[in-house]
C-alpha cells in the first residue's frame, strides 16, 4: 500500500485522504491522482502548512479480486464483510485511559487524546489480513484533524455523509464540491471507517465531557463521488480542486481558495433516507 505525504510529519492541521476503499469503486482513484498532482505543487512551492497524507489505493486486496473478468472489491472474500464496515471501534478503551486525566485546556486535551487514540490502537492486534488492511488505514488517519474517505455510489449524483455535530464543515465542504445532497449522520452503524475515527471524539465527550474542554477535533467525511459509471478526467479535476480548496479555507496549505460557492442543498439527516423502487 503506497502511502504520499506532504508537508512536515505533525504539523498541523492534518488532512487524510483515502480513495477506493470498496476498490471497484473507480472515481475516487481518479480524483487521488488529481490530488497528488496538485498537492505536489503546492510543496514545491512552500505552500503546504500542514500535514496531508494521501493512500490513492487504499484496498489493495479488494483490487486483487477478479471473477469471470470482473473487478468485485466490495466484500471480503474471507467472509469478514463489507470493506467500509468493522473497524476497530477505540471509544471505549479511550475513555478508561483518559479518566481522571483531563484539563481545563482544550488544546492540551486534544494533544492527549491523539495521543491515547495511537497508543490504544497500537495494542490491537489483527489477525486476518483485511484486519490489518483496516488496522493500517486507521493508523494512518486517526489523529488527523480532518478525514476524507473517498467512495462512489451505483448512480447517483456528487453527496456526502458527515457528522450531525460538524453541520458547517459538512456545508462549506459541500458547497466547495457541488454536492447535490448533504446526509448528517448520528450513529450509522456498523462502525464504517468515517464513523471509527470521529466515534471516539464523541464518546469522550459524552462521557467525560464534565472533566474538561473537548472539541471535536476530527472531521471525518465520506464523499461520494457520483455513480461507477462516472469516471471522467474533468470531473476528477474539478473534485480535487474543490478538496483543496477545502484544506485552504481550513488552513492546510496557502493560497486564497476564493469566495465560498452558494451550497446546491440544505444538509438532511441520513435518518430520513429511504430506498424507493419504481
Amino acid at each position: 500500500m503506497r502511502v504520499h505525504r506532504y508537508g512536515v510529519p505533525g504539523a498541523r492541521p492534518k488532512a487524510y485522504f483515502q480513495a477506493a476503499l470498496h476498490a471497484d469503486e473507480i472515481p475516487g482513484l481518479l480524483v487521488a491522482q488529481h490530488l497528488l498532482r496538485g498537492l505536489g505543487q503546492a510543496q514545491a512551492q512552500g505552500q503546504v502548512i500542514g500535514e496531508v497524507v494521501v493512500v490513492p489505493v487504499a484496498n489493495p486486496i479488494g483490487l486483487c479480486q477478479h471473477l469471470n473478468g470482473r473487478l468485485l472489491g466490495r466484500f471480503d472474500l474471507e467472509s469478514t464483510g463489507n470493506f467500509n464496515r468493522g473497524f476497530l471501534n477505540l471509544a471505549a478503551g479511550v475513555v478508561e485511559r483518559l479518566r481522571g486525566r483531563l484539563s481545563a485546556n482544550p488544546v492540551a486535551n486534544v494533544t492527549l487524546i491523539r495521543e491515547t487514540l495511537r497508543t490504544v490502537l497500537a495494542e490491537r492486534q489483527a489477525v486476518r489480513e483485511t484486519e490489518a488492511l483496516k488496522r493500517a488505514l486507521l493508523d494512518l488517519a486517526i489523529d488527523a484533524d480532518f478525514v476524507f474517505d473517498l467512495h462512489c455510489d451505483g448512480e447517483a449524483l456528487l453527496h456526502l455523509y458527515a457528522s450531525q455535530w460538524q453541520r458547517d464543515d459538512a456545508i462549506e465542504l459541500g458547497a466547495d464540491l457541488g454536492a447535490a445532497v448533504v446526509l448528517l449522520e448520528e450513529n450509522p452503524g456498523g462502525q464504517p471507517f468515517d464513523e471509527a475515527c470521529i466515534e471516539p471524539w464523541l464518546a469522550l465527550r459524552a462521557a467525560l465531557g464534565e472533566e474538561g474542554p473537548i472539541p471535536l477535533a476530527c472531521f471525518a467525511t465520506t464523499v461520494e463521488l457520483r455513480g461507477q459509471a462516472d469516471v471522467r478526467d474533468e470531473d476528477a479535476a474539478a473534485d480535487a480542486a474543490a478538496l483543496l480548496r477545502f484544506l485552504q479555507r481550513r488552513g492546510v496549505i496557502a493560497g486564497d481558495p476564493g469566495p465560498l460557492p452558494e451550497p446546491l442543498c440544505e444538509p438532511s439527516p441520513l435518518d430520513g433516507v429511504d430506498v424507493l423502487t419504481a
